[in-house]
């Protein structure tokens, strides 16, 4: 078909003169920059935006997690931290974006080049996060409304993470309330009184006059600091060298002799002139055997780790001085004499008192464990009369069912709660727990989600301690069974997953205690085994033998013998090499005949615990054989 002709009468469409185009009007100077600011402003949020609203995220979780535990509202660093990194990073796109919109808008004016247009149009469309997701209008179809969904996807996600934080909050914090709740009326009911300050206010302190402590700490101060002291080599040089004195070389040579050998006169003479200088001192250290008991006067710190006990570690110096005393009595002949420094030695050991830390009892032990090795050492040097040892058995007897145990326990419960109480409160730093704070430096708050820690770590602490306290009361024995069940369990606490997170503190804090219970166990042994051979030793006196078993010791030396603390039997006693040999099976519980390795019986080696004494034809053997 023609096409149709055109209608001459009709009048055409005049042709497009191009040269009437208003060009676009160039933009200003600060509409260059705003929009480059604009457009960097929405650039950078775009890139830095998602990465902030994650770590925002993870910064409120402990917020919603401890408003849920009930323990107050509190932001995590992370989220101030991921705030400042959010705005500097767009101030640094407005920034860089204001900079390119100058520079455009520069080489435009340079240019005379009207893409300013095409660049606007640019600056003025809308960053998009998924720009291939658009749909394209069909031709005639009038514009549907844009709806952006991930704002709402983004939001409900995050609403969803902080809620399950919340409830989570919820159950951890009613557990951790119930838990703590019930640790702590347990301790309440089971040992009321048992708190810190509770402890010290309870202390028996026997007055002045019948107080040892005062009569040791008197004892100190006559005596030089550290005796026998180390002389320098070069006393005027830039660098002296320390080297033991001859005094201190001469009670080193002492504690190398064995015990049924003299000392050679230079040794002899060395020690004897050392005592003589401190004559005063040593007559009124001798006096000691006759107190009762004893206590220092504590200076309370706020962390109660940090309590010093320098009368308690000054006492060591006496039990030298007495040791050195009784060996140079025993050397001339004074064997009661000897066996009273001995008991003077013991009587220092009690001077220490209720103490309620585990290092006063280890103080303790180290002295009675001198007395006891002195006295072996008298032993091996003469005989002495049946009243002297009767007393020196008495002293031992009377240290032997010491509650020593439980008042460690009771006590390394009470600093672990009041420490862990005090850092929860912010009454303490954390940093106190390194050794690095003191007293004057502040306290930093916890965090909620933090207090909700402490207060776990404090429940899970008082259970622990309770066990130990409650082992430290049964017999011997049933003592061992609890003691090795409680390191089991808390064995597999600390493999754990968790453990270190949620008893950080009680883990670190209670090694001491096994510590202790391992030392004050051997103790006891070592008293008891120290009880049978002086009652072994009056009983050979008498009869002319020595006993062939524990049992067979008369009545009249020992009425109700000791009994093994590890395998709860009666000791060991046997014949061999010219003495006679008392011992426990220790922890092994294997019968090794009084071997003992210091550094293997940790580990299952020997580790018999016991003494002995030399047959009288073999006592006070002269030097140099």
């Amino acid at each position: 078909m023609d096409a149709p002709e055109a209608d001459p009468a009709e009048p055409l469409a005049p042709p497009l003169d191009v040269t009437e185009v208003t060009p676009l009007p160039r933009p200003s100077f600060l509409k260059a920059v705003g929009r480059g600011a604009k457009t960097g402003f929405r650039a950078f949020s775009l890139v830095f935006g998602p990465f902030a609203l994650l770590y925002l995220t993870v910064g409120l979780v402990p917020t919603a997690f401890g408003l849920g535990a009930g323990r107050g509202f509190g932001l995590h660093q992370l989220v101030f931290k991921v705030v400042l990194v959010y705005l500097a990073a767009v101030l640094l796109g407005i920034v860089v974006g204001a900079a390119a919109g100058l520079i455009g808008f520069l080489i435009d004016r340079a240019r005379g080049s009207s893409r300013s247009g095409t660049r606007r149009s640019i600056a003025d469309r809308p960053i998009r996060f998924f720009p291939w997701r658009r749909a394209q209008a069909a031709p005639g179809d009038l514009p549907r409304p844009r709806r952006r969904r991930w704002p709402w996807l983004v939001g409900v996600s995050v609403l969803l993470i902080l809620a399950t934080a919340f409830g989570v909050g919820i159950y951890a914090g009613r557990f951790v309330d119930r838990r703590l709740a019930a640790a702590l009326a347990a301790t309440d009911r089971d040992d009321p009184g048992w708190r810190f300050d509770e402890l010290m206010a309870a202390r028996v302190m026997p007055p002045d006059e019948d107080n040892s402590a005062i009569v040791v700490a008197d004892v100190v101060a006559m005596m030089p600091e550290g005796w026998p002291s180390d002389a320098p080599v070069h006393p005027g040089g830039p660098t002296p060298t320390p080297t033991p004195s001859e005094a201190a070389r001469a009670f080193e040579r002492l504690a190398r002799l064995e015990s049924n050998v003299r000392m050679d006169d230079e040794t002899a003479d060395l020690v004897r002139a050392e005592l003589a200088d401190h004559a005063d001192a040593v007559g009124l250290a001798r006096t000691v055997a006759d107190y009762e008991g004893g206590g220092h006067v504590l200076e309370l710190t706020p962390n109660p780790i940090d309590i010093r006990l320098p009368e308690t570690q000054e006492a060591r110096l006496v039990a030298r001085l007495l040791a050195a005393d009784a060996a140079i009595q025993a050397q001339d002949g004074d064997i009661d004499g000897a066996l009273e420094s001995c008991r003077a030695i013991l009587g220092v050991g009690r001077s220490i008192g209720d103490e309620p830390m585990v290092i006063s009892k280890l103080v303790r032990i180290a002295l009675g464990e001198i007395a006891m090795h002195s006295a072996r050492r008298v032993l091996a040097q003469g005989e002495p009369s049946d009243a002297a040892l009767a007393a020196l058995q008495a002293d031992l007897l009377h240290e032997s069912p010491q509650t020593l145990l439980i008042e460690a326990m009771r006590g390394e419960r009470a600093m672990l709660d009041e420490v862990i109480r005090k850092v929860r409160d912010a009454e303490l730093s954390i940093a106190a727990l390194s050794g690095q704070w003191s007293p004057g430096d502040p306290a930093h708050a916890i965090a909620p989600w933090g207090t909700l820690m402490f207060d776990n770590q404090r429940a899970v602490g008082l259970e622990w301690m309770n066990e130990l306290v409650s082992a430290a009361s049964r017999p011997p024995l049933e003592r061992q069974a609890a003691w090795k069940a409680w390191r089991v369990e808390v064995g597999r606490v600390k493999e754990s997953r968790l453990g270190m997170f949620v008893a950080t503190l009680p883990l670190l804090m209670t090694p001491g205690a096994t510590a202790a219970e391992k030392a004050l166990t051997r103790y006891q042994a070592s008293l008891g085994a120290a009880v049978i051979l002086c009652a072994a030793e009056r009983h050979r006196r008498k009869t002319g033998s020595w006993p062939e078993s524990v049992a067979a010791i008369g009545p009249e030396f020992l009425a109700d013998p000791p009994v093994d603390p590890f395998s709860g039997e009666a000791y060991r006693v046997e014949r061999r090499d010219g003495r006679f040999l008392v011992h426990s099976v220790g922890p092994n519980l294997k019968d090794e005949h009084g071997a003992f390795e210091a550094k293997r019986w940790l580990d299952g080696g020997p580790d018999d615990v016991g003494t002995g004494a030399w047959d009288p034809a073999l006592r006070r053997r002269p030097p140099d054989e």
